[in-house]
């Protein structure tokens, strides 16, 4: 017999007042954060990566141009980088050099990331918001939250918006 027999599910209060100015939004938005509380999770595993600063990316990058990609691989065991990081740094670091006429390069920046907004700035900015608040609650924010806090805000705003896959 489980010990979880003799335990009750909590309840997740963490929904949105809608006792403020705009309580149609919120009142969307509660009843979308509702379906998304009663489903069960998924769970996904990330693998564990190697967050390198800029001045390191540039030293990693340079020491792998002047000494070859095993070399580095070998000197710089201790940061456990994979071959393919290795060679994309040492690229990018001669692409930098070319534009730069040749001159050393003391720092290596990362590319921008992401996809522009999808919902604009206006609305982008009150599922923020939004998100904000369930946070400050102590509510659990994951993709599945998200969605829900955007199609509630969405609904509220534009109806015709909306395109639900």
């Amino acid at each position: 017999m489980s010990i979880l027999n003799y335990f009750t599910k909590k309840e997740r209060p963490v929904l949105l007042n809608t006792d403020t100015d705009n309580s149609i939004a919120r009142q969307l938005v509660n009843e979308e954060l509702n379906e998304v509380y009663n489903e069960t999770p998924k769970k996904r595993k990330r693998g564990n990566y190697t967050v390198l600063s800029d001045e390191m990316r540039a030293k990693v990058a340079k020491f792998a141009n002047e000494n070859g990609t095993p070399k580095t691989l070998k000197y710089f065991g201790d940061l456990n980088l994979k071959e393919s990081t290795v060679r994309y740094l040492k690229k990018t670091y001669n692409s930098v050099r070319k534009r730069k006429l040749n001159m050393d390069v003391e720092e290596l920046p990362r590319k921008k990331r992401g996809q522009p907004l999808m919902l604009g700035e206006s609305l982008d900015k009150k599922v923020q918001d939004l998100v904000t608040e369930i946070r400050d609650a102590g509510g659990i924010i994951n993709s599945r939250i998200i969605r829900a806090i955007a199609k509630g805000v969405i609904l509220a705003e534009d109806r015709n918006n909306l395109q639900v896959k």
